[in-house]
């Protein structure tokens, strides 16, 4: 990195971080500050930061969908699409959806019927999305899990949930009644999967199927779908998190169904399917490991010859993963000689810049990138002015780090994010 100005208050934060991971250790010295890169010693007022944004660089405040990455596949869950007797029951021919993690990468769709029966049969996978593919049952597929094998042939494990191949007598006995599911009980906003309901329509004539998303805390309706549906299918409803452009608050949601009678009339019926109740965060948090929060000159504000420590430090095992605790634009990743190998996200739909420092070795992120909430960005270090494996991190106001924004302190936030993810 080029030499940049000196400044004050990352040398207070660099400070701060080292006598948090001296105290924890039980070293009594602080280490002395590395020189710049001019070659004069360093001012133990002031340190070098990374460069700013260049004047007029425009901020990514998108909250779209994320840009697809692809992992190994991880398929958890099989939900009939057409051709349906129930959620999980298809007849020969019928659809299938196979839905996971790293599904982008997916070419073959494996059912494997009984366990160690030889009855295997396979049939190409059709992506729809990141996260699910579509698949033909192939004529001889019999009732029992599915596997997923990638383009170099390498299979997946088998999903715990089995998909069932209904004979047109069983089918027939079977669908009598409308169902829903949501596919996974806890979202996050701008993570890998959106909350996705399923509804099964019942053989008959087409449904007209009326969708609302309610918040379980007030009752307030956030979202509205009209799907149209052939009887004997399964109609899907999504849902990302935004309503009118707005992030919407934590908390639990459920999907409501409603579908008008068979001759079509406009009347919804009285009593609406429910769907299981899921949570909806913003956020989650970035240490995916044991972890303890540091007192004293390692918290937010702690202050040492004048100034300011300007992040939270939290203490982990070295190699501990670190992901991004909300989706976003990566603002900066690299080395600095304070903060090690670090990253700042401009968080989506937020204003803020979230920063990670002391990362063990470059982060897999690069500026520009596009990240989801829960996207690995490497690993709890102790690299730059550190002294202990932990994770400082900073929570900037917009328009951000270093850019007119202002650290505040984030534990009040790393807390509750630790609660409930």
């Amino acid at each position: 990195m080029p030499p940049t100005p000196l400044d004050p208050r990352r040398l207070a934060a660099a400070a701060a971080c080292a006598l948090a991971g001296a105290a924890a250790a039980g070293v009594l010295a602080v280490p002395a500050l590395a020189q710049n890169s001019g070659g004069a010693s360093a001012d133990p007022g002031r340190a070098a930061k990374p460069a700013p944004a260049a004047s007029g660089a425009q901020r990514v405040t998108d909250v779209g969908t994320p840009a697809a990455v692809t992992t190994p596949p991880k398929p958890l869950l099989i939900t009939c699409r057409t051709a349906c007797a129930g959620l999980d029951i298809v007849r020969a021919g019928g659809i299938v959806r196979v839905t996971g993690d790293g599904m982008d990468g997916a070419r073959t769709v494996v059912f494997t019927g009984a366990k160690a029966s030889g009855d295997e049969v396979s049939a190409p996978a059709v992506s729809v999305s990141p996260d699910a593919v579509d698949v033909v049952v192939p004529a001889g597929a019999v009732t029992g899990p599915v596997q997923v094998l990638d383009a170099a042939g390498a299979a997946s494990r088998t999903t715990r949930k089995r998909i069932t191949i209904a004979s047109a007598t069983r089918a027939s006995s079977a669908a009598a009644a409308p169902a829903a599911r949501v596919d996974v009980k806890k979202v996050f906003f701008r993570g890998p999967h959106r909350a996705t309901v399923s509804v099964f329509i019942p053989d008959g004539p087409p449904q007209h199927v009326v969708v609302d998303l309610v918040r379980a805390t007030d009752g307030v309706s956030v979202g509205h779908w009209e799907l149209d549906g052939a009887g004997g299918t399964v109609q899907s409803a999504s849902w990302g998190g935004v309503v009118g452009g707005n992030v919407q608050r934590d908390g639990r949601y459920r999907f409501q169904i409603q579908l008008p009678n068979a001759a079509g009339a406009s009347a919804a019926q009285a009593s609406p399917t429910l769907a299981p109740a899921f949570t909806f965060l913003g956020d989650m948090f970035p240490i995916r490991g044991r972890h303890t929060f540091a007192e004293g000159v390692g918290r937010f504000g702690a202050g040492r010859a004048g100034h300011t420590h300007q992040g939270q430090d939290v203490f982990a095992a070295c190699g501990t993963p670190l992901v991004a605790a909300r989706g976003g634009t990566v603002k900066f990743s690299g080395f600095q000689s304070r903060a090690g190998n670090y990253v700042v996200i401009d968080g989506a739909g937020t204003g803020d810049d979230y920063v990670y420092m002391h990362l063990k070795a470059p982060s897999p992120v690069k500026k520009g990138d596009s990240v989801y909430t829960g996207e690995p960005i490497g690993e709890v270090g102790d690299t730059g002015d550190a002294v202990g494996c932990h994770l400082h991190f900073e929570l900037w106001t917009a328009p951000g780090w270093y850019t007119g924004g202002e650290p505040v302190d984030p534990l009040p936030s790393l807390r509750a994010w630790d609660a409930h993810s």
